[in-house]
Formats: structure tokens, sequence, C-alpha cells
């Protein structure tokens, strides 16, 4: 409100008390446009009120021109506007008494969002003789819509001399919140003497109105009461184009004048679109690549999981769209990212509108994507693996005891299984039932959802994991997996099929409700924040703690945020880290809603991120729960006597020369001495105990349990988000979408209100800037979780071990510490390098 106050003190301050302008006023400007320019579409792109140009999205023309009704051939007013975003340029041509014409330049700039812009332009004028205008003028104009319903107008022009000026005030009212229905009213002033003068200036009223249920159609009209001329208007959108024709009555004379504009460039919902196209489209989704979270490349196009969601649900609610045609091609993405792709196009499919899917290569989920499609295309090469699913880890107990490193686990909680992979050489019984009810889940569940779609036995369906396996085009389609073989560049002879006719295939950005103009909302969209907890669970890499915290706090205290939903994805580390976060989100929910999507793995630490929210929305295939700690001592045992390393030391204190020992600067590992003793491993134990009882009491408190409730499902226990759901500890089945819907509705927001999407934390200069930086030598070896390429640092004898040489580090910069933490292989399937 300081803005639009200070501004309108500055449009008063141009005004001077001087005779006659040499401009042309604005409601002659004004005549071509159905309503005030801030009240309707993009005004005349700055002419009038450069604010404007803040709501132009992209290039965009108009021609306007128009004739005395007593003679429609002859023309005596010409103009041509164009614009970019935040920039306007626009000639208006006049027919004097003699014959002669007078042109009028402006060119215009404007700044700011949808509650408040300012825009700043500069206009001369030449006439037949090519002799510039000595009074050009210096142009200002402000548009304030704090509201739905409310737009504010402000614009003010004074000649160089100071000698002239014109202000001018407009207001707009919708009652119905959209563009259904907007009341206008404006008054314009041009160089009054003094006070007196200040009701002498000319103004109108009236009203635009969209036909019900039909866009791009808009009437008007618009009285003067100075005057008492009036005008009535009509426009016609087709979606890149658009014609308006207004006729102008005056009082005793009838009508006197016709004024038309055309305009072209941007795209806006349209008549023609939606009546002519019978919603014919289809949208082509290319999927090419890693689908990641937050991914930005100046070098190639990146698909990140949200902007993907939002595709299929704009390509929903667009009438010009008939269905959506899916590319699987060279697609990588885990369990649960492709099953909230698949979980969207159902949602897609509910509205009546068709899905095509083409795959040349897939395993069982890429397959299970594909059949949400009512017609799946194979490639003639490719094929379909159905191997089922496997929970398998390596165990490195013999490498270690081989290699001269000691390892002891510290492990109090059954299921609690995170460091087996370096003290046994096989599964424990605990820890194989848990993993084995993991896959059980996920198998029984997507193979329900494959056969309903297919229409195939479930038996069968296992008959053919078990014998078949593999699928080419010709087996499958058989077997009916797929419905016909052909390659991408022919899917639109597949969808023809499927319509039985014709359609267009375009690129998302055509749709037309993506390019619909900023102007058709007012006001300051809602905002619901995702903020984004990737990675290890650490102070400074992976989740990255220490600034994740303040995110959420900060998102927290910003009053046009008005819900939070938090993605993890997860497999733990640092007590610390996950707790500074979960006392963030519980700050944060006294606020305003905090609802969490889990990810794929969201389990140990990654749960304790989550156990805060409203609302946990969890997949079927996220790996979760697994509430406990665990503890590990890695030592010598040989390796230092075998690489004829020796040590020495002094100290004070019985266990000073605790964590003491050896490193190899250039494997970046380091080992201790010797093992714990007695009481060493006590006092570990009773952190691990310690760390184990907060954990379940805070899980009871977010959850809202008895601790003898969470403790029947914790000791570690990982769980499907299937099974967590039925255990309590997550809400809803569900992905990001759903988990946005939900923090919409707990916001209070109506289901249909459109709301804007931030992701957080912001992009770092790191990653939008790592190739380029790359060309110059330089690399950036952070991973996702916060841990460094091993094959980045590693001698290339080593590379092949990376993974193993990675993990050990990791284990000995937290040796020693108790750690609400998964698997070594949860790190894996988490940076996607493998998939159960």
């Amino acid at each position: 409100m300081k803005k639009v106050f200070f501004g309108i003190l500055f449009l008063l301050g141009l005004i001077p008390c001087f005779p006659q302008p040499p401009f042309t006023p604005y409601h002659d400007n004004t005549q071509f446009l159905l309503a005030p320019p801030g009240e309707m579409d993009i005004g005349l792109y700055g002419f009038v009120n450069p604010a404007v140009l803040s709501y132009v999205r992209s290039f965009d023309t108009m021609t306007a021109f128009s004739n005395l009704a007593d003679d429609e051939y002859t023309f005596d007013r010409f103009g041509f506007f164009l614009a970019f975003p935040g920039l306007g340029f626009g000639v208006m041509n006049r027919l004097g008494l003699n014959d002669d014409w007078k042109a009028t330049y402006r060119i215009s700039s404007s700044f700011g969002n949808t509650a408040f812009s300012v825009g700043f332009g500069y206009e001369w004028t030449e006439d037949a003789s090519g002799i510039f205008d000595a009074d050009n003028l210096y142009v200002m104009g402000l548009l304030a819509r704090p509201f739905p319903f409310l737009s504010l107008g402000l614009s003010g022009s004074t000649s160089f001399s100071g000698e002239h000026y014109e202000a001018v005030f407009e207001t707009g009212i919708r009652p119905f919140r959209a563009d259904f229905l907007t009341l206008f009213a404006d008054y314009a002033l041009q160089d009054s003497r003094d006070f007196d003068e200040l009701l002498d200036g000319t103004s109108s009223i009236g009203l635009v109105a969209r036909f019900p249920f039909i866009e791009g159609l808009y009437c008007s009209g618009r009285f003067y009461p100075k005057t008492l001329d009036f005008s009535i208007g009509l426009k016609i959108s087709s979606g890149y184009s658009s014609l308006a024709v207004v006729p102008h009555f005056s009082s005793g004379m009838g009508m006197t004048r016709f004024t038309y504009t055309m305009r072209a460039g941007a795209a806006e919902p349209g008549l023609i679109d939606t009546l002519v196209t019978g919603g014919g489209n289809y949208v082509k989704l290319e999927l090419n690549g890693t689908l990641e979270y937050q991914g930005v490349s100046f070098f190639r196009k990146r698909n990140t999981l949200l902007s993907l969601l939002k595709q299929i649900d704009n390509a929903g609610k667009d009438p010009s769209v008939a269905g959506i045609a899916v590319n699987t091609s060279g697609l990588q993405a885990d369990a649960e990212m492709l099953w909230e792709i698949r979980r969207m196009l159902e949602d897609f499919k509910a509205s009546g509108k068709h899905v095509v899917i083409y795959l040349d290569n897939g395993g069982v989920n890429l397959y299970h994507l594909a059949t949400v499609a009512d017609r799946v295309v194979i490639d003639p090469l490719g094929g379909i693996m159905l191997q089922g699913y496997l929970a398998g880890f390596s165990f490195y107990k013999g490498s270690l005891e081989k290699l001269g490193i000691g390892f002891e686990e510290i492990r109090l909680y059954t299921y609690k299984s995170a460091l087996e992979s370096l003290s046994r050489e096989s599964m424990s019984d605990a820890n194989r039932e848990q993993y084995d009810r993991y896959i059980g889940d996920i198998y029984d569940y997507v193979k329900k959802e494959i056969c309903d779609a297919r229409g195939i036995a479930e038996d069968e369906f296992d008959t053919l994991v078990d014998t078949v396996i593999r699928f080419n085009a010709e087996t499958a389609i058989s077997h009916n997996l797929a419905d016909a073989a052909g390659r991408w560049d022919a899917i639109e002879e597949e969808i023809e099929k499927l319509e039985g006719r014709k359609t267009a295939l375009i690129p998302p950005e055509a749709m037309m409700s993506l390019k619909g103009p900023y102007d058709k909302n007012w006001g300051v969209p809602k905002t619901i924040a995702v903020v984004y907890a990737l990675g290890v669970c650490a102070m400074d890499t992976g989740i990255k703690a220490r600034s994740l915290e303040k995110v959420i706090d900060a998102a927290g205290e910003d009053p046009v945020i008005r819900a939070i939903v938090v993605r993890v994805d997860s497999p733990g580390g640092d007590p610390l880290a996950s707790d500074l976060v979960a006392e963030a989100i519980e700050r944060c929910k006294k606020k305003k809603p905090v609802v969490i999507s889990q990810g794929l793995v969201a389990g140990s630490g990654g749960y304790w991120l989550s156990m805060n929210g409203d609302a946990i929305c969890t997949a079927p295939q996220t790996l979760t729960g697994s509430i406990g700690a665990i503890g590990g001592w890695m030592y010598d045992n040989g390796l230092k006597e075998k690489l004829g390393i020796t040590t020495d030391f002094v100290k004070r204190g019985d266990h000073a020369d605790l964590g003491f020992g050896f490193a190899l600067p250039y494997l970046m590992l380091g080992l201790p001495d010797r093992n714990l003793d007695q009481d060493e491993r006590r006092m570990l134990e009773d952190t691990i105990a310690y760390i184990y009882k907060q954990f379940v009491s805070k899980v009871a408190s977010g959850r809202n349990k008895e601790e003898d409730e969470i403790e029947k499902i914790a000791q570690g226990r990982i769980w499907s988000g299937l099974a967590a759901k039925e255990v309590g500890l997550a809400d809803e089945i569900g992905g990001l979408w759903k988990a946005i819907a939900i923090a919409k509705e707990m916001a209070g927001i109506p289901e249909k209100e459109r709301v804007e999407i931030v992701e957080l934390p912001a992009v770092d200069f790191m990653s939008v800037y790592a190739p380029f930086l790359s060309l110059l030598g330089i690399t950036v070896n952070e991973k996702a979780d916060g841990m460094v390429d091993a094959g980045s640092v590693l001698p290339e004898a080593a590379a092949p071990f990376g993974p193993l040489f990675e993990y050990l580090r990791f284990r000995l910069d937290n040796n020693g510490k108790a750690m609400p933490i998964l698997d070594f292989e949860m790190m894996d399937v988490l940076l996607g390098e493998r998939n159960f």
C-alpha cells in the first residue's frame, strides 16, 4: 500500500496549471478498447498506461484503425503496437484537418508482478513535414491489483517543458472474482488551473462480460456521462489472434465512428480453438533423460517431476486437448516417480481423455507406467522385461578381513540392519523378513494394476513372469501386453486408430492453458511452497540441514505462502540434522499447513524428517519407517602392517587415543588403530538407546499416538508405503501432486482456484553453472546426497570399487556415531543407480 500511496503522490506532482495539451487525450486513445487499459487485456501495450506491460508473457502485436460512420471507406486513425514482456512500442497516426498525417510514437517499459507494477514511457510526435514536436512527453503508470476482484490504475504524462500534463485514474471490479463480468470507471484530467477545475475532467463507466462457458467471446458497453456518448463492443479470440469491433454513438447524432483492433502473436483462451478443434489436440511428452527434482541446464532440456506433473494437470484442464502421447524412450526414473506419473495420467484419463504410450525397452516399473495407456505401442525391435522384483545386498565382511580392516556392529534393535553389509556375509532373518514383506507388497500391487489395466488374470501374469520373462514386440502383442508395434515417429497413426480421426500433436508449451494472459486473473495468486529435503541427513551436505532449517522458517513467515509441502527423499544420517529440520517443520505448522510427500526412500532419518507433518503422503513403492538407530566401529586389523605403516603417540586421558590411527590421504581413508574397549562400547550403546528413545517419543508426538503403539512398529523395521499407511505411519497413498492438493485444502483454498507453486531451496550457482564450469576443466563432484563421486577421486585401478570406498569413507567420517540411517544399498537406490 505504501507503493500505491507514493505513486499517487508522484502522479499528482505531475500536475502543473497551464492551457490545453498538445497531445491526444486519454479517452481518444482508448476508443479502440472495450475497457480502460488496466481493466482488460493488455490495453494498447503501454501506449496509455505502461504498467500493463508487466502482464505481457510473450511477443504480441496489435493493429488498430477507425473510420467515421458516414465514410466507411476512409480511415482517419491508424495505430500499430507491439510488445515483449516488460517492453512495448507503439505508433498512432491521425489525419488532420488539412489531410496531413500526424504520427505519435511511444516506447514504454515496466516491472512488477500481478499485484503491483510500475511503468515508464517516452512519447514524441512527428508531423507530415518530419519536424519533431517540441513538447515531447514523459509518461508513468501504476497498476495495483491487490485482490482478485479489484484493479486500480493510475497513469500520468507531462511535457518536457512542464507546461502540459494529463492524469488518469481508473478502477475495475470483478464481482465474481473472474473475467465473467468486469465493471469499470475512469477519469482523465488535463491542465487544471485550480482546485475547482479538478472536477472538470472526462470520465466513462461501463462493463465487459464474457459469454457464459465460452472462452474468447466478450461484449462491452461504455458510457461517457459528460457528453452522453456511448459505445458497445465485441471481441472474438481464436487463441493466437483476436478481432474487436467497437461502434461509437453520440447523443442526438446516432452512430459516429467504428474502431477496429486486430491482435496476433501470444496465445490466449480462444473461441475457435475450443469450437473448431473440438478438443482434438494431443500433447506429446518427450521423457528422454533423467527425471530430476530440480534440474537446470543451459545445454539440454531437463524434465523435472513437478514440471511434468503440472503439464499433465494442465492438459487435463485444457479444452483443446483430447489426449497425451508419451515417449518413454531413454527415460530414467526410480519406481516411485514412475508411479507418480502413472497416477497423474490416471487422473487425466478420468476427464474422458486418452493416453497413448510408446516404449522401446523397459522393465517392470516402466511397463507398469505404460499400462495406464489406452494404447501401448512397442518398438518393433523393442522388448519388455517382466523379471519381477528383488531386494539384494552385497556383503563386504570378507573383503574387509582380507584388507585388514576390522568392523564391529553395535546393533540393539531387531530390524535395524543398516550395517549388515559390513558385519555379515548374508542377510539376518529379521532383515530377510522385512525386505521380503516389502517386495511382496510392491509385487502384488503392481501385478494387480497391470492385470486390471490389460485384462490379464493374475495367475497368468505370474506364469508370464516365471516363464517368458522377456517379451519382444510380437510376443508382447500376442500376450496382450501391448496393442501395436511401431516407432515414435509414427505415433500419430496409432492415435488416429484410437480417435478415429487425424489429430494434431503439440508440445506442452503450446497448450492454451499454459499461455493464457496474466490479465485473466487479478491479484497475487495464493502460493504453496514445495521444499526439497534430498539426500543423506547432514548439516552441510545432502539435505543441508543448517540452511534447510532457515528455508522452512522463512517460508513459515512469508504471508504469501499459504501452505508448505516438504518432499523427503532421504535414507537418514545425522540425527542432529534430521531433528533441526523436523523442529523447523513443527514450528512452521503452527502458522500454516505442512504436508509431507515421501519419495522412493524416506526411512530412518528420512522418516524423522517426515514425522511432524500435518499429513504424510507416501507412495506404494516408498521405503519408509525404520524407526531406530545403529552404530558401528571400523578399525585397523592388519592393514597398517601390510602397508608397512607405523604410528606412535603420547596422551593424557585413558580414552584420548580413541579414533587415533593412520591415514591414506590419496584414498581419503583413515583407520583408528584399535577397536572399542568395554567402556567405550557401553558408551556407544547408551547413545544408540538414547537416540532411539528420542526417536520413538518424537514420532509418537508427531503422529498423535502413544509410545507403546510406535514401539510395536519400530525396532528399525522398514515398511512399504502401503504398509506404512496400514500401521499408521502415513495418512495417504499419493505422490507430490496429491500432497499439494491436500495442502491446498488444509489452507482453505478452493479446489478450482489457481495457486502458484514455488520450489525451495532455490537451485544454487554450482548446480546451474556446472556444465559451463566443466568446459573450463572444473568438475562439480557433489552428488545429490552430498557424497563425492568416488570415481573422480580414486585411482583408475580402484574406480570399479568406487561405491565401496565411497561408503567406507562415509562410515569413517561417522565412525562410532549412533545414526538413524538405512542400508548402504538404499543410498544407491536414492541416487537412481539401482532400482528394485
